[in-house]
C-alpha cells in the first residue's frame, strides 16, 4: 500500500495479459458510437436553433426598420404638407387682399423652402399650370406644368386633399423628385392653380444610405403599384430604375390580398439574393417601405459559428475514443484481477466510480472524491450521489441512471454541490456493469470536470449576444462599460457621433471623456452621470436632455438609454445606446415659434397670448396685485395698404410692434392679434385699482403718443431708387383692468375690445377704459349687465327700414351669444345661438343684396362677393368649432366683430348714399325681405341647421 502510482503500474504491466472479450468489445464499442451520435445530435439540434433565431432576429430587425422609415418619411411628408398649407393660406390671404403680390410670394416661399432644407423647391402656378411664384422660377414665368399628374389631379379632385404623385425629372431643377401638391382656388371656388414641392429622390437615397442593411441588403420606397421610387442600394444610380415594377410575387400576393405591412422570406428577389423582407404602408399615403437582410450577411456569423461547434463535436469524438479505449483497458485490467482494477481507478484523472442498482456509491478514484469534495471513500460509499446534484438536473440523472440500468449508456452534464459547499459542473459517462452471466449489477460512470469548459462557453454565449444586440442597433450610438466605468465595446455610429476612433474610446472612463461638462458650460458631476448611477443601483435609465463633447470640443444633445449588463446575478456593467437629436431640437423649436409667435412681426400670437393672460390671472391670486390688457386698433391703417400695398403695411406694423415693446417693461407682454390689432397686457400693477388706473393710463398715453408719431417708411423698388413714405397712423386703446379669476380670459379679451370700440366711437386716437367689473364665468344669466356689448347706435342707420332692423337684430344676436358665453352656459345651447347668428346673416346679406342692386349701386357684385367670402369663412369656423379645433373665443371674434360690426360700420357704408339719394325712385316698397317679421324677432320659426 506504500507502492507509488508509478511502482504499480509497472507492476501491472508485468503481469501476464488475458483474451479480450469480443461482446464487451462490441457494447463498448456500441455505447461510443451512440454517445458520439447523441453528442451530434445536440449540435445539429443546437445550430439549428441557432439558425433559426438569427432568421427569427432578422425578421425583428427589417420590422423595426420598416416602423422607424415609416415615421420618418411620414413626418418628412407632414413637415411638407405644412409648407404647402402655409403657403396656400398665403395665397388664399393675397387673393382675398385684392391679387397676388409676387415679390411678397416669392419672399414667403423661399422663406418656407429655407425651413424645409431637404426639398429642391417650393412654387406655385397659375391656373393655366405655368410656374410663376418660387425660388427658380423666372420672372416670365417657368415650364407650362399642366400636363403633370399633380396639376390635372388638383383641379378634378377636392381642394383640401394632399397630392403625392410618382418621381418625375423636374423641368427647373434637373432632378428626379416626387412632387407634394395641393390645389390653390379663386375666393368663389373656382381653381386657381397649384402650390407644389419637389421632395428629391436624393433626400431620400441618402436617409436609406444612413441604414446598415449589410452587403446585400436592401431598402426601398414604392408606390401603391409597386412602382419604384428610392432604392439603396442603388443599381444604376438615381433615377435610372424609377417606376421598375419588378417585385417579388410574394409581396404581390400580400398586396392583393390587402395586407399594409407583412414580413416573409423569397429565395430570389428582384436580383436574385435569398432574403427575409419586411414591407409597411406610410399611414394613409400611397407609398410602401421596404427593408430586405439578405441571408449571406446575417448568417455569416452562424456559419462561423458552425465552423467552430463542429470542431468542438470533433474533439469530442477524440476525447470519447480516447476514453473508450482507457476504459477498454481498464476493463481488461479489472479481469486480471481486483488491485489491478482498483490500481487502474486510483490512478485515474478522471474520476470514475461504481454504483449499486439503487444509485448507491460502491467505489469510487481519487480524483472523483476531489470532484464532491469528499476527504475519503468512508464519507460517501454507501450513500447516494443523487444527493449532490442541484435540484432542477435530479431528474434527468435519475433517467440517466434507469437507462443504464435497462441495459443502455449515456452521457449527461450537470451541476453538483461538493459537501463543502463548491458548486462544479460535470460531464458523466455511464454504462452497466454486468456478472458472469451477463446480468446488470452496478452503474460505471467516467466523470470529468468541465467547470472551466462550461464557463468558456457562458463567456462565449455572452458576447455573442452582445455582437447581436450592436447588429441590431445599427444607426444608433452604442456602447458598453464595465463595472469600473471604463468603456468595453463600442460601435462604429458611435464613434462617427463622437469623433474619437475605437482604440481612443476603449479602457477610457466614458463620463470624463466626453460626458464631462453640462450644456451650459459648467461641470457635470460623475456620481449624477446616469452611467455611473445604472451601475450602482442597477436602474434602467431614459435620458432626453443629456449633453455629449465630441473630441473638437464641440457638444450635441443626445437621448440616451441605459440599461444594466447582469451575469450570474451580478451587475458587470452597462450598455448605452444614445441618438444624437440636434435636427430634433432644432425642429421642435420651429415648431414652438411658429405655434406661439407672429412671423411678421415676431411678437406673442393669440394662443401665447392667452397663456401668459392665464399665468397673469394664477399670479394675481396670489399677489392681489390688478393686471391690465390693453387692445388697440390702428385708425388709418387700410389707407396706406391702399395707397402703397402690402409690404408698406407689414413694415409699419413691424415699426409699430417695436415702439409698443419699447414702452412697457420687460414683465409685460405685446402681442399682435391680427391685421392691424395689437393687445398689450401690463403684469403687476398696484394692489388699490385706482392706482392701478392711473399706472395703466399712463402706459397707454405713453403708448398712444408713440404711435402717432410719423412713420418714415423706406420702400426697396427693383431696379429704382429706395422711396421713403411718410405717414401718421394713431390708434383707438380699450384698456380692461382685471384681478384674479374675476372672468375667463376670452372674458377679458372681449371686455376690452369692446372699451375700443368705445375709443373709435370717441373719435380715435382716445384711452378709453371698459366700464363696470366682468363677472366670473358661470354667474348666471345677468352675466352681461356690467360688460361692455355691441350697442346700436342711431348713427349707424342707413335709412332703410329693412336693413336698420336687420342690422339692430344682428347686434342682438352677437350680444345674446356674448352672453351665454361669459355665463358658462351649456355647449348645445351656445351652438343654437351660433346657428340663428348664422342663419340671420345669410338671411340679412340675401336681402341687402336685393335692395342695393334694386337702387343701382354700382359696386353690387363686388358687395355681394365680400358677403360670399365672409359666409364661407363663418361656416368653415363653425365646423372646426363643432369639430374641436377652435375655441369659441376666436370663433365669436370673426362672427361679431368681422361679420357683423366691421362690415356693417365698414363695407356698408358705401351704399348708404344710394339709398338716401335715391330712394323714392329706387322703389324700396317693392323689394321685399322673402321672410316675413325682423330677423332675430321669429326665432321659433326657423329651422336651424341639425349637427
Amino acid at each position: 500500500m506504500n507502492q507509488s502510482a508509478t511502482d504499480k503500474r509497472e507492476e501491472l504491466r508485468r503481469l501476464p495479459a488475458r483474451t479480450t472479450s469480443p461482446l464487451f468489445l462490441r457494447r463498448l464499442i456500441t455505447g461510443s458510437l451512440l454517445v458520439c451520435l447523441f453528442v451530434a445530435a445536440l449540435a445539429v439540434l443546437w445550430l439549428t436553433h441557432s439558425r433559426n433565431q438569427d432568421i427569427e432576429d432578422a425578421r425583428t430587425t427589417t420590422q423595426n426598420l420598416t416602423k422607424i422609415l415609416e415615421q420618418y418619411v411620414a413626418g418628412t411628408v407632414r413637415q411638407v404638407d405644412l409648407s404647402l398649407l402655409s403657403a396656400q393660406d398665403e395665397v388664399r390671404r393675397q387673393i382675398a387682399s385684392g391679387g397676388i403680390d409676387a415679390k411678397v410670394l416669392n419672399a414667403f416661399l423661399a422663406q418656407q423652402q429655407d425651413h424645409q432644407p431637404n426639398i429642391l423647391s417650393l412654387r406655385a402656378t397659375d391656373a393655366e399650370g405655368v410656374a410663376r411664384y418660387g425660388r427658380g422660377v423666372p420672372l416670365a414665368g417657368g415650364p407650362k406644368n399642366s400636363d403633370r399628374e399633380y396639376f390635372i389631379r388638383a383641379r378634378n379632385e377636392s381642394p383640401s386633399s394632399l397630392i403625392i404623385t410618382k418621381p418625375v425629372f423636374t423641368r427647373l431643377d434637373k432632378k428626379w423628385a416626387i412632387v407634394l401638391a395641393r390645389r390653390l382656388s379663386q375666393p368663389d371656388g373656382s381653381f386657381a392653380g397649384v402650390v407644389y414641392i419637389n421632395l428629391a429622390l436624393e433626400h431620400l437615397s441618402k436617409t436609406f444610405s444612413g441604414i446598415d442593411v449589410g452587403s446585400h441588403g436592401v431598402v426601398s420606397l414604392r408606390d401603391a403599384e409597386m412602382a419604384l421610387i428610392a432604392r439603396h442600394p442603388e443599381l444604376k444610380g438615381i433615377g435610372i430604375d424609377v417606376g421598375s415594377k419588378v417585385v417579388s410575387q410574394d409581396i404581390q400576393r400580400l398586396l392583393k390580398a390587402g395586407r399594409t405591412e407583412a414580413t416573409y422570406y423569397t429565395p430570389t428577389g428582384s436580383d436574385n439574393i435569398e432574403r427575409t423582407v419586411s414591407f409597411r404602408r406610410i399611414g394613409d399615403h400611397p407609398l410602401y417601405v421596404i427593408v430586405g437582410l439578405a441571408h449571406d450577411d446575417f448568417l455569416a456569423e452562424w456559419r462561423a459559428e458552425a465552423v467552430g461547434v463542429v470542431s468542438l463535436v470533433a474533439l469530442f469524438f477524440l476525447l470519447m475514443f480516447f476514453s473508450s479505449r482507457l476504459l477498454f483497458i481498464a476493463w481488461k485490467r479489472q479481469t486480471e484481477s481486483e488491485w489491478q482494477l482498483k490500481t487502474i481507478i486510483e490512478t485515474e484523472p478522471e474520476c470514475v466510480k461504481v454504483l449499486a442498482p439503487d444509485g448507491t456509491l460502491r467505489q469510487m478514484n481519487r480524483a472523483g472524491l476531489d470532484m464532491i469534495e469528499a476527504d475519503s471513500e468512508a464519507q460517501v460509499i454507501g450513500r447516494k450521489l443523487i444527493n449532490l446534484v442541484v435540484a432542477e438536473h435530479r431528474q434527468a440523472f435519475i433517467d440517466l441512471g434507469r437507462r443504464v440500468a435497462q441495459g443502455e449508456s449515456g452521457t449527461l452534464e450537470f451541476e453538483v454541490v461538493g459537501l463543502k459547499g463548491g458548486h462544479r459542473w460535470l460531464e458523466t459517462h455511464a454504462v452497466p456493469m454486468r456478472d458472469g452471466k451477463n446480468q446488470i449489477v452496478g452503474l460505471l460512470g467516467v466523470t470529468r470536470d468541465i467547470t472551466t469548459a462550461r464557463t468558456a462557453q457562458q463567456e462565449i454565449e455572452h458576447l455573442a449576444r452582445a455582437n447581436t444586440l450592436l447588429l441590431k442597433s445599427v444607426g444608433e450610438g452604442i456602447y458598453g462599460v464595465d463595472s469600473a466605468n471604463r468603456t468595453i465595446f463600442v460601435n462604429s455610429a458611435a464613434q462617427a457621433m463622437l469623433g474619437f476612433t475605437e482604440t481612443e474610446l476603449l479602457g477610457q472612463e466614458q463620463h470624463a471623456l466626453f460626458h464631462h461638462r453640462l450644456k451650459e458650460g459648467g461641470s457635470y458631476p460623475a456620481n449624477q452621470c446616469p452611467v455611473w448611477l445604472t451601475l450602482k443601483d442597477g436602474q434602467i435609465r431614459r435620458e432626453e436632455n443629456e449633453w455629449f463633447w465630441r473630441k473638437d470640443g464641440s457638444g450635441f444633445p443626445v437621448a440616451m438609454t441605459v440599461t444594466p449588463i447582469v451575469e450570474n446575478g451580478s451587475r458587470v456593467g452597462v450598455v448605452v445606446i444614445f441618438q444624437d437629436i440636434t435636427e430634433r431640437k432644432a425642429n421642435e423649436a420651429k415648431i414652438h415659434d411658429l405655434a406661439f409667435y407672429d412671423p411678421l412681426t415676431r411678437l406673442p400670437n393669440r394662443r401665447l397670448l392667452l397663456d401668459r393672460l392665464k399665468q397673469t390671472m394664477s399670479a394675481s391670486q396670489r399677489s392681489g396685485c390688478f393686471g391690465a390688457l390693453m387692445f388697440l386698433d390702428l385708425d388709418n391703417f387700410k389707407s396706406l395698404n391702399d395707397a402703397h400695398g402690402h409690404a408698406v403695411g407689414d413694415l409699419l406694423l413691424i415699426e409699430a410692434a417695436n415702439r409698443l415693446n419699447a414702452c412697457v417693461r420687460d414683465v409685460d407682454t405685446v402681442a399682435r392679434f391680427g391685421g392691424d390689432e395689437f393687445v398689450v397686457m401690463l403684469n403687476e400693477l398696484s394692489t388699490d385699482r385706482t392706482v392701478s388706473t392711473s399706472q395703466a393710463g399712463i402706459v397707454a398715453e405713453k403708448i398712444r403718443s408713440a404711435l402717432a408719431e410719423p412713420y418714415l417708411l423706406t420702400i426697396e423698388r427693383e431696379g429704382n431708387a429706395d422711396m421713403t413714405v411718410e405717414h401718421r397712423c394713431t390708434a383707438s386703446i380699450g384698456i380692461a383692468l382685471f384681478m384674479d379669476h374675476e372672468a375667463s380670459p376670452d372674458g377679458i379679451l372681449m371686455w376690452a375690445d369692446g372699451a375700443m370700440y368705445q375709443a373709435k366711437e370717441a373719435g380715435c386716437n382716445s384711452v378709453q377704459f371698459a366700464s363696470g367689473v366682468p363677472q366670473p364665468v358661470g354667474a348666471g344669466e345677468n352675466v352681461s349687465a356690467n360688460l361692455v356689448q355691441f350697442t346700436w347706435r342711431s348713427a349707424y342707420k342707413c335709412g332703410n327700414p329693412l336693413i336698420d332692423d336687420q342690422h339692430r337684430s344682428l347686434f342682438g344676436d352677437a350680444n345674446r351669444l356674448l352672453t351665454a358665453m361669459l355665463a358658462g352656459r351649456p355647449t348645445d345651447e351656445v351652438a343654437v345661438l351660433i346657428d340663428v347668428l348664422i342663419l340671420d346673416v345669410v338671411q340679412h346679406f340675401k336681402d341687402e343684396e336685393a335692395i342695393i342692386s334694386a337702387v343701382g349701386f354700382p359696386g353690387a357684385a363686388e358687395h355681394a362677393a365680400i358677403h360670399r367670402k365672409l359666409v364661407d369663412g363663418a361656416g368653415d369656423m363653425v365646423r372646426r368649432y363643432h369639430a374641436g379645433a377652435l375655441d369659441i373665443g376666436e370663433l365669436f371674434q370673426f362672427l361679431a366683430r368681422d361679420v357683423i360690426v366691421q362690415h356693417i360700420l365698414g363695407a356698408d357704408r358705401e351704399f348708404f348714399p344710394y339709398l338716401k339719394n335715391r330712394r323714392e325712385e329706387a322703389g324700396l316698397a317693392a323689394v321685399t325681405c322673402p321672410r316675413s317679421g325682423i330677423p332675430g324677432t321669429q326665432s321659433g320659426q326657423r329651422r336651424l341647421p341639425e349637427r
